[in-house]
């Protein structure tokens, strides 16, 4: 079985955001879509430091230092 590309993730996680986003429209939904935001950013910040490595780990250390 052959591997999916990398893009697939990405916009997977794009769209994790994107309806994260659209819930902020109703203050009943706001919690959910602010949740689901955040979710979709801590695995954005995942899949790019298991794609780039180590070296990529210093630089976020360093930005929010």
């Amino acid at each position: 079985m052959h591997d999916l590309p990398p893009i697939v993730f990405d916009f997977g996680i794009i769209g994790i955001l994107i309806v994260g986003i659209a819930l902020f429209t109703s203050v009943r939904t706001a919690r959910g879509g602010n949740l689901l935001a955040a979710l979709a950013l801590a695995l954005a910040v995942a899949a790019v430091l298991l794609r780039d490595g180590l070296e990529t780990w210093i630089v976020v250390l360093v930005a929010t230092s």
